[in-house]
């Protein structure tokens, strides 16, 4: 992956990992501390990204050799990322990511992680509220559930992946209507302009065919409860909620990722930690 012309520095100063939520991301973080070590590692909050595209001014993370937020591609263009970064990504099963991220957000139904709770905006809070009690076995409260009625649901649960990682559109409500739009060829351009795109097989595989071993804490930042689950009523309300999630993913699936510019890092590792992992 290389910078336009005329961007100035094209010079990578390492991986940039955009993390879509509940795709098993933590753990990714986690192997790189592991491996480079905590002051080589940073995980920020998108937030800091919307102010560089809104103030201007330096990227506060430059330097790091591994960063990794819950930022759109389109925000990291905006930002300049792609100039210092090879960007990466990871997705996983659509209706096994969807049904992740309720448990994730009915976590707060059960009284986890209250404090997180306390920081939502209102309409995130009427989501959670929302989820409350619901029966995913109930065909009319999944359908009811996924009726498309609020900002939240769209950017919470509808086709999060390829809204991400696709979308051309930088905080706008129309992104949910464009990546519906795209053909397989604008799918493809689209993630050309990664270093890669893998499914979690592919990257679990990928990471093992090196000698890699992921955390032995493989739930890292797990849903923590379990209420929904792919049921036949939740599956049926949902699939327009993940039909381009599935899309991309089957064509990811079918491709062979090179993930030589995670895998190199992982196994080169830092010199002194290696030497501490030996003595």
């Amino acid at each position: 992956m290389t910078g336009r012309a005329g961007d100035g520095e094209t010079r990578h100063r390492g991986v940039f990992f955009l993390h879509i939520p509940k795709t098993a991301g933590s753990f990714v973080a986690r192997m790189f501390e592991d491996r480079l070590g905590p002051a080589a590692c940073i995980t920020f909050q998108e937030r800091e990204v919307q102010h560089r595209v809104s103030k201007g001014g330096r990227l506060s993370f430059l330097g790091h050799d591994f960063v990794s937020a819950h930022s759109p591609m389109a925000t990291l263009r905006l930002a300049g990322v792609p100039r210092h970064y090879r960007i990466f990504s990871v997705l996983r099963d659509p209706m096994d990511r969807l049904v992740s991220h309720l448990n994730w957000l009915d976590r707060f139904n059960h009284g986890i992680d209250l404090h997180s709770h306390a920081a939502l905006k209102q309409d995130m809070k009427m989501l959670v509220r929302a989820l409350d009690g619901l029966d995913p076995d109930s065909p009319a409260e999944m359908r009811r559930l996924f009726r498309l009625d609020s900002l939240a649901k769209a950017r919470m649960l509808f086709n999060m992946q390829a809204t991400m990682l696709l979308s051309a559109r930088e905080g706008d409500i129309l992104r949910y209507v464009d990546v519906e739009r795209l053909s397989r060829a604008q799918i493809r351009r689209q993630l050309s302009r990664l270093a890669f795109c893998a499914t979690l097989e592919q990257f679990t595989t990928g990471l093992a065919a090196r000698g890699i071993a992921p955390p032995e804490d493989g739930r890292i930042n797990s849903a923590k409860t379990g209420r929904f689950r792919r049921s036949p009523a939740l599956e049926e309300a949902a699939e327009r909620y993940v039909a381009v999630d599935r899309k991309l993913h089957d064509m990811v699936a079918q491709d062979r990722p090179d993930l030589s510019a995670v895998t190199d890092r992982l196994a080169a590792g830092r010199p002194d930690l290696r030497l501490a992992a030996s003595a």
